[in-house]
């Protein structure tokens, strides 16, 4: 099973878990249509199973209409009372999705209200790999705005992270390219955090800083990572 990022639009990704001997695939957020079928296309996948949405907003659910028209048997997943496009299944945190890709993979639902009410994130693991899909609610040394909930109820989810105790290398994939200007934000209000220093010199690196240099993706991150540079997770700590 392999995540591979697929950008679209000015920041956004989508996500493909992708099992390559089946052809098949589960897509986390697929706002966009055009480039998640070409993807899908270039990598020779004949179905997709799951859609996989973080939350209702356009940018991340705009292309389910036309993923459901080309594969009718496609599960769409979205929070409890969020208004998913398309949505088939709805979840709330802590349930649990039976196995996907011919049981390869597992998905918890994890409930994280703020930026919208009824936002949630899925944590994947398959073997001995865990990833968090966290939309549009946690980002690289950053978070969502909340539109719908407030601040304590981010910090919350940031709680419920911690109990949970997930290993430290678990992957983090976020709904949008914030990285660098997130960085920034952290190097302002945690001027002393050497390891912010080290994450905005490596990430404005991949980012070009506007020198002709290409820009890189930045995702995925460790969650270890940000319990380090992310002044959101360290609210507790500093």
């Amino acid at each position: 099973i392999s995540v591979t990022p697929i950008p679209y639009g000015k920041d956004n990704y989508a996500y493909a878990l992708h099992h390559a001997a089946t052809r098949s695939a589960v897509l986390i957020d697929a706002g966009d249509a055009t480039s998640i079928l070409a993807w899908c296309k270039a990598n020779n996948v004949d179905k997709v199973t799951h859609v996989l949405s973080t939350h209702k907003h356009h940018d991340h659910t705009g292309g389910n209409h036309a993923l459901v028209r080309a594969w009718p048997a496609c599960v769409v997943v979205g929070g409890q009372g969020e208004g998913v496009a398309c949505v088939t299944r709805e979840v709330l945190g802590g349930q649990v999705l039976p196995g996907l890709l011919d049981g390869h993979v597992g998905v918890e639902v994890v409930a994280a209200p703020g930026h919208t009410r009824g936002s949630v994130m899925y944590l994947v693991t398959c073997a001995d790999t865990s990833v968090l899909f966290s939309g549009d609610t946690i980002f690289r040394a950053g978070v969502g705005k909340f539109f719908e909930r407030g601040a304590r109820d981010v910090l919350a989810v940031m709680d419920d992270l911690h109990a949970r105790k997930l290993p430290e290398h678990t992957w983090l994939f976020s709904g949008h390219e914030y990285a660098l200007a997130n960085l920034q934000f952290a190097a302002q209000v945690m001027p002393d955090n050497a390891h912010v220093r080290e994450e905005l010199a490596r990430v404005s690196e991949l980012r070009g800083r506007g020198d002709g240099g290409e820009s890189k993706c930045t995702v995925p991150t460790r969650l270890a990572s940000e319990w380090q540079v992310n002044p959101f997770f360290r609210t507790r700590c500093e």
